[in-house]
């Protein structure tokens, strides 16, 4: 049975004949997205034994192959089962169980080849018995070390065994298609405005978003696990707007397997808007008088470019306003107030290719 992170449905597969006894006791994701099973199969014959079983099954739950494993020929009273199994980078399977006595069972472990690529049969690459028990858990470590453990002895003690050499454990990696965070902006006068974050996506198919965060640049945070609160958050800041200039407003998404992504935007400027802010030439930047009273220059000292500039100006909330200039020479613009208003304003010198430098300016 496949199901969605909700619990729902994906849809259910039975494999095997009905008049057989067959249990899967464990399941592991392989390279290929199918699944690896193991467990025990016995046949609706009299006096059949138990055998200890691994199934492959492709992403639809279609069987593949299987392989039915009796150790030593069969000559044990009850058989054999498997209760765990991992994929292994090289395309085996490792699985560990245990086979039964005249009057008690044995732990054991396999290494299971699958059929090769032209044909044949899944097989025992090697096998081990080990101390009487068997084995219910295995803890497979990225080195190849496996730690199994279960019951032994007949009053059921504890069983730990530590086995080297395995070959190396597959883990999917679930993050390699992550969550994608998603919002946008609105500033007013004493708030900002975060609409869609609901609209993230999860990344894996069948993935959820379990986590919103948003981070606004103040210190302060709201923290979600619910979609529809996402759909329009309002934060209101304490701080003037002159001094959040420059501060990013983030959104971390976490889906059910905790994979995260994070979205960073600049709504009152001062961060990367869409000409890469990375490639910034360092130049020196004279603007005087500041103050601005009526007239200003703004100068480039020491750029080197041969692309044609251009000098943009917006208030704090990152609307354009219009301040009057004109090129004197390349790298040097003369200022005129006109009507703006006292207060602070933002330039941004840049070329069709970088942004060349921006900053403030002060009206009077």
């Amino acid at each position: 049975m496949k199901l969605r992170p909700n619990g729902d449905t994906i849809f259910t597969k039975i494999i095997g004949n009905t008049g057989n006894f067959e249990i899967g006791y464990a399941a592991a994701p392989t390279q290929d997205g199918g699944i690896a099973v193991a467990g025990a199969y016995v046949a609706n014959v009299p006096n059949t034994k138990r055998q200890g079983q691994v199934l492959k099954l492709d992403s639809l739950l279609n069987l593949q192959w299987e392989l039915k494993v009796m150790p030593n020929g069969g000559n044990y009273e009850w058989g054999c089962e498997f209760f765990a199994i991992q994929p292994t980078v090289s395309g085996d399977y490792v699985v560990a169980g245990q086979h039964f006595l005249t009057t008690f069972a044995q732990s054991y472990v396999a290494r299971i080849s699958p059929p090769a690529t032209g044909g044949g049969n899944a097989s025992i690459n090697w096998s081990q018995s080990f101390v009487r028990g068997g084995f219910r858990e295995m803890l497979y470590e990225q080195n190849g070390t496996a730690l199994l453990s279960g019951t032994s002895g007949p009053n059921a003690q504890i069983l730990a065994v530590k086995i080297d050499n395995l070959g190396q454990p597959y883990r999917p990696d679930f993050c390699a298609t992550p969550p994608q965070a998603n919002f946008t902006t609105q500033l007013r006068p004493d708030s900002l405005i975060l609409l869609g974050g609901s609209a993230s996506k999860s990344g894996l198919r069948y993935g959820v978003i379990s986590k919103w965060e948003y981070q606004f640049g103040d210190g302060s945070r709201f923290i979600t696990y619910r979609a529809a609160e996402t759909k329009r958050v309002a934060h209101h800041y304490v701080m003037p707007p002159q001094l959040l200039y420059g501060r990013p407003v983030k959104l971390i998404v976490t889906n059910n397997l905790f994979c995260t992504d994070t979205l960073t935007l600049y709504p009152f400027g001062g961060g990367p808007t869409g000409i890469s802010e990375a490639t910034l030439q360092q130049v020196e930047v004279k603007l005087y008088p500041q103050p601005m009273l009526q007239r200003a220059t703004l100068e480039l000292k020491n750029y080197r470019g041969k692309d044609k500039l251009q000098l943009e100006f917006t208030d704090l909330l990152g609307r354009k306003v219009t301040v009057p200039h004109r090129q004197e020479k390349p790298g040097q613009w003369h200022l005129e107030k006109g009507n703006l208003s006292k207060g602070i304003y933002l330039y941004r010198v840049f070329s069709p290719s970088k942004v060349v430098a921006q900053g403030k300016l002060a009206v009077h």
